[in-house]
């Protein structure tokens, strides 16, 4: 007897490998090659385990009356039961195809679930983050930088002062000299350099949080929506079984055909000669 599963290989999301990519691999860790490693593994099947008294499940591991083998160019596995009893094959089949779901289902959850923790835990992060910047660093940068303004602008009133009380000494001297009012180079404007490119690196900053934000809950959003698509990735092509007849039986079965209609053939040539015999009696007796 068979059952035919789908294994759903693969899971997809756009945000999800640029920012989690270890998380991708995690939640694709089974591929169709270890497929069949995990299925006939001894967790699997010690779900046989007290299914039947003369069922040993760690020799039906062993065995080969339990195989899986996938279907050529597709992601649907055969998953064949051989035992004289159908109906004991057919509880073998679901035991062990139904211990594999929940295998995957269950690993499925659990790395589902610190990725849904691990999102949560990095936005209320950028969060405060941001929180922390714009209203405790940068309110800080804008602070200190209106501090030097002032400081300059207090410079600059106190330079052109005394400049113009220069002027004022020497316009009654027998020269007269023009004065061009130059600021000259000043620290306090360096300072403000430095400040304004800080305040700039703070808001970009922010703003790359702040995308970071909206990548994050898309991809809490999507996560929540593909629950299922993510969880149920092994599928029951058909709820039952198809029943195969090994080659030894098969062979057999062809033989006593052909040895059927071989004797037939014989047996009707045998009965046709006896009454064609019987025959030719029965005209010599009336001539």
């Amino acid at each position: 007897m068979t059952y035919q599963i789908e294994v759903k290989e693969n899971y997809s999301n756009k945000n999800l490998p640029e920012l989690y990519p270890d998380y991708e691999k995690e939640l694709n860790y089974f591929t169709l090659v270890n497929v069949p490693v995990i299925f006939k593994s001894e967790y699997i099947f010690k779900s046989l385990d007290g299914i039947a008294e003369d069922i040993d499940y760690n020799k039906l591991l062993k065995s080969e009356s339990v195989e899986i083998s996938l279907n050529e160019n597709t992601s649907i596995f055969n998953v064949s039961i051989s035992n004289p009893d159908y109906n004991l094959a057919d509880e073998i089949a679901k035991t062990l195809i139904d211990a594999f779901d929940n295998f995957i289902r269950n690993k499925g959850k659990i790395i589902f679930k610190e990725v849904l923790e691990k999102i949560r835990t990095d936005t209320g992060y950028l969060e405060n983050e941001n929180d922390y910047l714009k209203n405790t660093t940068i309110n800080n940068l804008e602070n200190e930088i209106d501090n030097l303004y002032k400081k300059l602008k207090k410079y600059i009133i106190d330079f052109n002062i005394g400049l113009s009380n220069e002027l004022e000494k020497n316009k009654k001297g027998e020269n007269i000299y023009f004065y061009n009012i130059i600021i000259p180079p000043s620290a306090i404007s360096d300072e403000i350099s430095v400040v304004q490119n800080k305040i700039d690196t703070c808001r970009q900053e922010v703003l790359e949080n702040e995308n970071k934000l909206i990548l994050l809950s898309n991809l809490y959003e999507s996560l929540l929506k593909d629950e299922d698509i993510i969880l149920n990735r092994i599928n029951l092509v058909s709820e039952d079984p198809f029943y195969e007849i090994d080659s030894n039986k098969l062979r057999n079965i062809v033989i006593v055909l052909v040895l059927s209609l071989v004797i037939g053939i014989i047996v009707t040539f045998i009965v046709n000669f006896l009454l064609s015999l019987k025959k030719d009696k029965f005209f010599k007796k009336v001539k």
